[in-house]
């Protein structure tokens, strides 16, 4: 699995500069953490402007407001049950496991393990809760990710939730 970074005793924590990028065409977003997959990221984003037309993703509203475990956490437990606060009612049936995503990423977030789980909705959907169907190993990373534009996340009156990802370390 991806180790978490290392730095000095007495260092100042190092914060790399984040880029959320959304493709075009899959309304994925994910987090550039460092400065080759940003490159890389930048280049993919580039390559797909310029042989699809954008999607106009507006504000619609519909967002993420908080998510436990908060990103970049780095001691999170297995047992996890990863959850964001939504602004408005998350529609059940278009914020399913192909729109809200879990899966085990690198620390260039790279995909390296898929994850088994359930998507609830506490708080009559002000809520959206991703349930894993087993704890979740160790010595990983974890992605959440919502996809958005016309094929994502929508709340019960059609809004399309923003672009989110965020990610997690389970030692």
């Amino acid at each position: 699995g991806g180790r978490p970074p290392q730095r000095a005793f007495g260092a100042p924590p190092r914060r790399p500069l984040r880029v959320r990028i959304v493709h075009a065409q899959t309304g994925w977003a994910w987090v550039a953490m460092n400065f080759r997959a940003r490159a890389l990221a930048t280049l993919a984003l580039a390559a797909a402007a310029c042989s699809h037309p954008v999607e106009d993703l507006q504000d619609t509203g519909f967002r993420v407001a908080a998510v436990v475990p908060l990103d970049d956490d780095m001691a999170v437990v297995e047992s996890a049950n990863p959850e964001l606060r939504v602004t408005a009612y998350a529609d059940p049936i278009a914020c399913n496991t192909d729109t809200v995503r879990l899966v085990g990423v690198d620390e260039g977030n790279s995909v390296t393990r898929s994850v088994d789980y359930l998507v609830s909705f506490p708080d009559n959907g002000r809520k959206i809760r991703i349930e894993p169907e087993g704890t979740l190993a160790n010595g990983y990373w974890y992605m959440i990710a919502l996809r958005s534009g016309s094929t994502g996340c929508t709340d019960t009156n059609g809004r399309v939730i923003q672009p989110f990802a965020s990610r997690f370390y389970v030692p």
